[in-house]
């Protein structure tokens, strides 16, 4: 019905697609661990060609520190994403370029764009919760930090996340519960992945729904 309404606003069909998209995606919420686990089986690790050519431009340019040549082979890198490869290996580009400027923001979207690929095994995700406990800290969110430290402990023991845990009990943070009830939070970088693909596709709602189903299970 929404997708129908926006035609019949005068929306054009590529638009009124993507707008289906963003409120499918980002509607309901489900739990962490059963995202994870649906990932597993819909799981895409090759990384795409023009993805990989992009992102080894990213690389030189970082390595010389041209930030701004770097993010503009990120945008095309972003652009051509079509897998779970691809998501974890922009988002992980996305994360060395805003370390290199000191962009915390949007370091804490990438590594959450980094967990939601599903590429993480068990390890990684620990240490990549932990990194994500640690960004939430340094902004001044202890809700989130305590979330994602906890989280961090779930899949394997991390001595920064027992400590940073240990300092927000002493700064008497708020204690988040990460059970397997935790909720999902839409990440950009996933979304203008999985945007890529309806674009690219032409997808029908009814495709678009089985797309995002695929990695956000109801």
């Amino acid at each position: 019905m929404f997708y129908e309404a926006m035609l019949t606003s005068g929306v054009n069909a590529t638009k009124a697609h993507l707008m289906y998209l963003a409120v499918y995606y980002g509607g309901p919420r489900w739990d962490d661990l059963t995202i994870r686990n649906s990932n597993l089986a819909h799981l895409d690790k090759h990384l795409t060609a023009s993805v990989s050519q992009a992102l080894t431009s990213v690389r030189g340019q970082l390595a010389v520190g041209n930030y701004s040549g770097a993010n503009s082979a990120l945008a095309i890198a972003q652009t051509a994403m079509r897998t779970s490869g691809d998501q974890y290996a922009v988002a992980d580009a996305t994360r060395a370029i805003s370390i290199a400027v000191n962009d915390k923001r949007t370091e804490g979207t990438a590594v959450d764009a980094m967990i939601s690929s599903g590429i993480p095994d068990a390890a990684s995700l620990s240490i990549l919760y932990s990194q994500r406990a640690t960004i939430a800290y340094q902004q001044g969110d202890k809700s989130s930090a305590t979330k994602n430290a906890r989280a961090a402990l779930m899949y394997g023991l991390r001595p920064e996340a027992v400590d940073l845990l240990a300092n927000l009990k002493r700064e008497s943070a708020p204690v988040a519960d990460v059970s397997p009830t935790n909720n999902f939070e839409p990440n950009a970088l996933e979304f203008k992945r999985l945007a890529n693909i309806v674009e690219q596709q032409n997808l029908s709602p009814d495709q678009i729904d089985k797309l995002v189903d695929s990695v956000r299970p109801q």
